[in-house]
């Protein structure tokens, strides 16, 4: 397994990022809404709960497997940069979640981008519970360029938001942050949109920056400036899903835990 740093702008921590071979996940037992996911074809799934796709020891996360798609694996081998696996959260309709800490950086990532970069499409879902203690603006997750392609939160407005960046239309989002949220990302030129919890899309004019080919695939607390935080799902397809299966996404994780 080779380990490259990267570092990413304006973080205060690097970015470990690898790529390695790993079995896929595997699960016998499907909850309400799980198979019609599957049907839609997810490039890449990270399911904390699901069976086998977690590595740790003594609950320090070192793998953390997809379980449907291309079989792809996000890893961090430093363990200080690890985070660590509960195995039953309570705010989460009692599955497991990772849980991000370090007043420098945890990441668990790689060097794959999973969206359409020739297309310019994709679509992501993130499920997660931040703890709200951030002292300004950070990153959850990226799915390529570290300042573009991104989920985070801003701690000031306790809101979420899509780096496009902010200034050019990916904007700011409402939701509590320290409550548990679904965000989802439709990206697909000037259809594109996002939402928070099932709520109001803010649309805004997706550019080839949101699916760089360029980049890091990572979930984690990039930096002294992001919070705390619990993440239970991190889903991405490779094609801008329609309404219908936008929605289809949202009733399986609002089911699952228990709403939002």
């Amino acid at each position: 397994m080779s380990l490259t740093f990267c570092a990413a702008r304006g973080n205060r921590g690097g970015t470990f990022a690898a790529t390695a071979a790993a079995p896929a996940a595997s699960s016998s037992t499907l909850v309400e809404g799980e198979q019609d996911v599957i049907d839609l074809g997810p490039a890449a799934w990270w399911d904390a709960s699901y069976e086998d796709s977690v590595t740790h020891s003594g609950g320090a996360v070192s793998s953390w497997m997809s379980r449907e798609g291309n079989d792809a694996e996000l890893v961090q081998g430093t363990g200080s940069a690890q985070p660590a696996l509960d195995e039953v959260n309570s705010d989460f309709n009692d599955l497991s979640t990772l849980r991000f800490t370090n007043s420098a950086s945890t990441v668990i990532s790689n060097t794959t981008v999973y969206v359409d970069s020739t297309s310019d499409v994709g679509t992501i879902f993130l499920v997660g519970k931040c703890d709200g203690t951030a002292p300004s603006v950070g990153r959850l997750v990226n799915w390529g360029l570290a300042n573009k392609g991104n989920i985070g939160v801003n701690h000031a407005s306790q809101a979420f938001f899509v780096y496009e960046p902010v200034s050019s239309g990916g904007g700011v989002n409402g939701g509590a942050e320290e409550s548990l949220f679904m965000v989802g990302v439709h990206i697909d030129g000037s259809s594109s949109y996002w939402s928070v919890n099932e709520g109001t899309n803010t649309t805004f004019t997706a550019s080839a920056n949101l699916t760089s080919a360029s980049g890091v695939t990572a979930v984690g607390r990039h930096g002294g400036n992001t919070p705390d935080w619990d993440c239970a799902e991190y889903i991405i397809f490779n094609t801008a899903l329609d309404d219908s299966d936008f929605a289809t996404v949202e009733t399986y994780l609002k089911n699952k835990y228990d709403g939002f």
